[in-house]
């Protein structure tokens, strides 16, 4: 009995072995594993203090959609929030793109990905 229980242990070492994975593990699939893109209002908009400068806290929400929080740098945020005229209340394209095991990057309006 023992001897089948060593054999049959040694046949799934093997296979597990010899198949490996179809591709390197932690390997980031991002533009492969598909996302999502909605536009969501803009309903809560706080500024922090951070020792590199303020960080703005952007909250958005979607009709059939989780809310979303992203928080940008000053800089960030003038370019491609402020200077579009973006404010609590407004309309803004959310764009999330998921990565396979790497965490899904995430887009506002104009802004890069990241936040």
């Amino acid at each position: 009995m023992v001897e089948r229980i060593v054999r049959c242990a040694l046949a799934i070492s093997f296979v597990v072995l010899v198949t490996g994975c179809p591709r390197p593990v932690g390997e980031c699939r991002y533009g492969e594993a598909g996302g999502e893109s909605w536009t969501g209002t803009i309903t809560q908009l706080d500024v922090l203090e951070d020792a590199q400068g303020d960080v703005y806290v952007i909250r958005v929400e979607g009709e059939n959609e989780n809310p979303q929080e992203f928080r940008l740098f000053e800089d960030v945020y003038e370019s491609c929030i402020a200077s579009h005229g973006y404010e609590v209340g407004s309309e803004v394209e959310v764009v999330i793109q998921y990565g396979g095991p790497c965490p899904p990057q995430r887009r506002l309006g104009d802004c890069p990905f990241g936040g």
